[in-house]
């Protein structure tokens, strides 16, 4: 769920079922989907990332109306300039705790994260923001 930097959990089984609850919290960006690793554990990629020691998407975090508001007056042209292009994707575990992170600080070939996809050992990256998908072939250590 993007404009947040946590990942929720719906529990289908046990004595939580029926029920939310956080699965990552203070994720370094703004996640946009998850999908499960090969060898256990899930991809998450980051729509944007979270800038420090200000991130308007941060201070708004509290106020989704202005959010609201704010994304109807402004065109998405301009809103895009305010994001930085960063493409991240982040290795979490099955309990949510950051395993790792691949990183394109200057997104110069992935400048957001919309999609992952591990098929066969390779990484298949997509972006809203480009016309291609990016393959990177993962090493041992992913």
């Amino acid at each position: 769920s993007s404009g947040i930097n946590a990942e929720y959990g719906y529990w289908l089984k046990g004595e939580k079922a029926g029920s939310w609850d956080f699965f990552a919290t203070n994720l370094p960006g703004y996640p946009d989907n998850i999908r499960r690793r090969e060898n256990g554990g899930y991809w998450v990629g980051m729509a944007a990332i979270r800038r420090h020691p200000f991130s308007l998407v941060d201070y708004l975090a509290p106020y989704p109306q202005v959010r609201a508001t704010i994304t109807k007056i402004l065109p998405y042209y301009l809103l895009r300039s305010l994001a930085s292009q960063y493409g991240m994707v982040v290795v979490l575990d099955e309990f949510g705790n950051i395993l790792d992170s691949l990183q394109d600080p200057g997104g110069a070939v992935v400048p957001s994260v919309s999609e992952v996809a591990e098929i066969g050992g390779v990484l298949y990256i997509g972006s809203y923001h480009s016309n291609y998908i990016a393959r990177l072939t993962l090493r041992n250590e992913f």
